[in-house]
């Protein structure tokens, strides 16, 4: 019998490793090396030169990885993984090692899979089985062509799960890597069960996204017959991208069964198919609804050009409306007036219901008249997550009249608008809440004139003023003494009356753990401890404040002391009305993608225990916690607002994909240089043309960060963007 030889691996990279023919009466040995050979011959080994491939964080110019053949006349299917940007070339070399030139057909962004076609040579295509059946439990094995052309890598396991990552893969835990992305995954009869490609669900459209889970036994394969599905539409030469349908729901949490709209985008699919805020989305293509992950699962499957069905419920009525999604939506550019909205410490989110409101008390709200008094929203209230109807358990402000604070060099400004204003209506309609600002705002444009009206706080006397809107800050500016100062003299509304509602109860829930304060130099530090997930620390000010306070949570932190978080951070706290978070893993190490439930633990956590501007929630993080930070943002409903990327910057296609309309990206890379500089405003041009707002640092603090001067000029840039991000 001809010995067959496997290429060896890095030590710990794969669970089996093949090298010498089975024993005897090793019959899954045997098994197990008779499906190797009957897939093999059509297995090859793809050189990818130039583009923007990375692994762990770095740039590089030559990649290998796997593909599989799937005609005679040379086409290939492979993992989008290497192929980001635009290749100068691709290899592929057959069991012969003979090489020959390949060109990119086209590529499937959804199902991260790329059709390639040989130029010349002699191709053995991979057979598909109609009639094999995958099912949970059976042998797998993973094949790859990283390190030789003329055998693979092997890795075996079963299948541990079907229909994972919005139902579009098989899972494995057999150990999938860059070594075998790509290849196949094959069943022990030697049938192809699916393309091995890197897949997570907090991706948000990244080819690289699931490399987080490199050799975890956390594996992800497209299914051969749908990967084949796929290529035959690649065959035009047309890429297949995300659909986008242009909604954004209000944050209610993942498992929530009322799954509401909260902004509908102008011009995109969902307001060309007649939604509105406030509708109630019940089903989607026939299933139902019963929380928010299903329908954004139900839609990341889906490509540009299909189009879904939903069924909503709009106030007492139900409708279904089909929407046709599209690949991009069109550039919002939302009027700027220079106002900053102050969320009160006795004030409630603007969208959350009263704690004790039910769905059918939010339905007869949103169906009074205009002139009833009672009605604060124009959309029907939900009932949020006890988390998070903890908030406003105490008290909420109720008014006829939203607290701004005038941006220092804003088009308000301008107009001699005093410091601080209690804003009665803006275009003529009610600003009594948060809610009802944010209806408002949503409909300004650059060049548009707002008419608002408003008073002076202590006094009756009200005054109106035309301000011509602008387009939204390039650069973020440092907020004057005055407007701080203003912030911190900030109280409820003249008008306002303290409704007091039953806190909701939290007991049992593992965020709701109070942490004993020690205060020094005018900074509180908590720590709180999540058990197995980890610890977090948290710095706040010692001084009682009548803002509620953002929550910047640090991920980059883990090599830096307290001390010197407090020297940098502690100016800010109070300045800021901030809460610095620093959470750390078990082993106090770098924190990645598996520390994303510490995160949101953290959140949770600051939010029950002393309440959170839900508006100014943002991650500060360096080049390699990047994916991290996308994920914990994007990659799932989250009530993260903003990234703070202190190096680096986002590729387009991480961003493709994402809806980012009340989002922010900080991005305060200095690095010197014209490529530099090219990559950084395509990165912004991308966030941009996504919905979100990406301002750049000013001058001064883009220019020089090399000392402590330097370090804490972007710590105050940060704060005064994290406090901006609210503005209008």
């Amino acid at each position: 019998m001809k010995t067959l030889q496997f290429n060896c691996v890095l030590p710990g990279l794969m669970l089996y490793l093949l090298a010498c023919p089975s024993t005897s009466g090793d019959d899954l040995g045997e098994a197990i090396q008779a499906a190797i050979r009957r897939v093999e011959p059509s297995i090859v080994r793809l050189r990818v030169i130039g583009g923007e491939q990375s692994v762990d964080g770095d740039t590089v110019q030559s990649l290998m990885t796997t593909g599989i053949v799937i005609s005679e006349d040379g086409e290939i299917l492979t993992s989008q993984f290497a192929l980001e940007g635009n290749p100068e070339a691709v290899l592929v070399e057959d069991q012969s090692c003979k090489r020959t030139n390949a060109t990119i057909v086209a590529t499937d962004s959804v199902r991260r899979i790329v059709l390639l076609k040989a130029k010349e040579g002699r191709w053995t295509p991979a057979v598909a089985d109609e009639k094999h059946v995958v099912e949970v439990g059976q042998w797998s094995i993973a094949l790859g062509r990283f390190y030789a052309a003329e055998s693979s890598s092997v890795s075996v396991g079963i299948i541990s799960a079907l229909n994972r990552i919005h139902g579009m893969a098989i899972q494995t835990d057999a150990k999938v890597s860059l070594v075998n992305y790509g290849g196949p995954l094959v069943s022990l009869n030697g049938k192809i069960t699916g393309i091995l490609v890197p897949l997570s669900p907090r991706g948000g459209g990244s080819a690289n996204s699931g490399v987080e889970w490199y050799d975890s036994g956390i594996g992800f394969a497209i299914p051969l017959k749908d990967a084949l599905a796929s290529a035959e539409k690649l065959r035009s030469g047309q890429n297949l991208k995300p659909g986008r349908i242009g909604i954004r729901l209000v944050s209610a949490g993942a498992f929530d069964a009322n799954v509401v709209v909260d902004r509908v985008s102008p011009g995109s699919p969902a307001a060309s198919a007649g939604l509105l805020r406030g509708d109630r989305i019940l089903a989607i293509d026939g299933l139902m609804v019963e929380r928010s992950s299903v329908l954004m699962e139900s839609l990341a499957r889906h490509y540009a050009g299909d189009s879904v069905i939903l069924k909503i419920r709009r106030g007492q009525e139900e409708m279904t409306q089909t929407v046709e999604l599209v690949e991009s939506l069109p550039p919002v550019s939302q009027g700027y007036l220079g106002l900053l909205p102050i969320r009160l410490a006795r004030q409630a989110e603007s969208s959350d219901a009263a704690p004790d409101a039910t769905e059918e008390d939010a339905i007869k709200d949103a169906e009074k008249g205009a002139d009833d008094k009672k009605r604060s929203l124009d959309i029907p209230r939900i009932r949020l997550p006890g988390i998070l109807e903890k908030i406003g358990g105490a008290s909420q402000e109720i008014g006829d009249s939203v607290p701004l604070i005038v941006l220092n060099d804003a088009p308000t400004a301008a107009q001699i608008v005093p410091a601080g204003i209690e804003l009665l209506s803006l275009n003529g309609a009610s600003t009594s809440s948060l809610a009802e600002l944010s209806i408002a705002v949503d409909k300004l444009v650059p060049g548009s004139v707002a008419k608002i009206e408003y008073r002076v706080p202590g006094e009756t006397k009200t005054e109106t003023a035309d301000i011509t809107a602008v387009s939204r800050l390039e650069n973020v500016i440092s907020l004057s003494d005055t407007v701080l100062e203003q912030i911190q003299r900030s109280r409820p509304s003249s008008a306002a009356k303290v409704a007091v509602h039953n806190a909701a109860d939290t007991s049992g829930d593992p965020a709701d753990k109070a942490a004993s304060a020690a205060r020094i130099n005018g900074v509180s530090r908590r720590e709180f401890n999540f058990e197995e997930r980890g610890r977090c620390v948290v710095l706040s000010s010692s001084n009682s404040s009548p803002v509620m306070p953002g929550i910047i949570i640090l991920l980059s932190a883990d090599k830096t002391s307290e001390e010197e978080l407090v020297r940098r951070w502690g100016p800010v706290l109070t300045s800021h009305c901030l809460t610095v978070a620093i959470p750390k893993n078990p082993e106090s190490s770098r924190l990645t993608t598996d520390d994303i439930p510490l995160v949101m633990t953290t959140i949770r956590t600051l939010v029950s225990q002393g309440g959170a501007d839900l508006q100014r929630v943002v991650v500060v993080a360096d080049r390699p916690q990047a994916s991290m930070a996308w994920q914990c943002t994007f990659g799932g409903p989250s009530t993260i607002r903003g990234i703070a990327l202190t190096d680096g910057w986002f590729s387009s296609s991480e961003i493709q994909g994402v809806e980012g309309a009340g989002h922010s990206v900080f991005l305060l890379d200095a690095t010197a240089g014209g490529q530099a500089k090219a990559l950084r405003e395509l990165s912004r041009k991308s966030l941009n043309d996504a919905g979100l707002w990406a301002p750049l640092p000013t001058v001064s603090d883009a220019t020089d960060k090399t000392d402590d001067a330097g370090e804490n000029r972007s710590v105050r840039s940060i704060a005064d963007w994290s406090m901006l991000i609210r503005s209008f």
